[in-house]
């Protein structure tokens, strides 16, 4: 709506992201540092923790020429050696929806995000054409917006600790079939062993991690996440060409 009216630069939010009283400026302070650049995403922490991301990690790409080759970063502090004298990091994928600016010539080249991931993970989608279309997403680490720290189910398993995300039924067909076909559509392989890693998550935090739900309720979230891996696999969706 706002390219179809004549914007040149939209600032995206989610509905729970508020930005701190500088966002905007530091935002517009990296575009003049950075004139050839057609995305930045403002630096999303979790609003009880500053010192954290809400989704947990931010990946900071390692390797201008190869978007794959990229380092997690889980703190504020670990990620500050990685920015350069204006406070801006080269990301793998960012934090989309959560502060991002965005120009309209990137979206007339690759289109806009897909109607059908319904905000499960569209953002990596998206990340991952914009990126191999040769954009670069720079994280404004100056301009802050708190979002909340999202609820995850943890269990040690092989001696590590690994976190996994409660999702309602709707949501957990969603993220699994869309997790899977990105897998297909960007990454060299089989997905199988990756779709049986992503369903196994689903299922062991529905089944058995996340408290207080029913058997009925159980069960159904269960039913979607093989719903969604079947579709993430096997389904052919088609692309929409919907560019502005």
């Amino acid at each position: 709506e706002a390219f179809a009216r004549g914007a040149d630069w939209v600032w995206c939010l989610d509905d729970d992201a508020h930005p701190t009283p500088t966002a905007l400026a530091e935002l517009c302070a990296a575009m003049v540092a950075r004139p050839a650049a057609r995305i930045f995403n403002s630096l999303s922490v979790a609003r009880t923790d500053p010192t954290r991301f809400p989704l947990g990690v931010l990946w900071v790409r390692t390797d201008a020429n190869d978007c794959f080759r990229k380092q997690s970063v889980a703190t504020t502090a670990a990620l500050a050696p990685y920015a350069d004298e204006n406070g801006i990091v080269d990301s793998a994928g960012g934090q989309f929806w959560q502060g991002t600016m965005i120009h309209r010539e990137l979206v007339e080249s690759i289109g806009l995000p897909y109607e059908w991931f319904v905000i499960q993970g569209e953002e990596v989608e998206y990340g991952f054409r914009i990126m191999r279309a040769g954009y670069h997403i720079l994280v404004v680490t100056r301009s802050v917006v708190l979002h909340p720290a999202l609820p995850m189910a943890s269990v040690k398993l092989l001696g590590k600790t690994k976190s996994f995300r409660p999702f309602n039924a709707r949501k957990r067909y969603y993220t699994t079939r869309n997790g899977i076909w990105v897998q297909r559509m960007y990454f060299a392989g089989n997905p199988l062993p990756y779709a049986l890693r992503r369903l196994g998550g689903g299922l062991l935090t529905d089944l058995i991690l996340t408290p207080n739900l029913a058997v009925r309720e159980r069960m159904t979230r269960a039913n979607a996440s093989l719903r969604g891996a079947w579709d993430g696999l096997y389904r052919a969706i088609p692309i929409e060409t919907n560019v502005v």
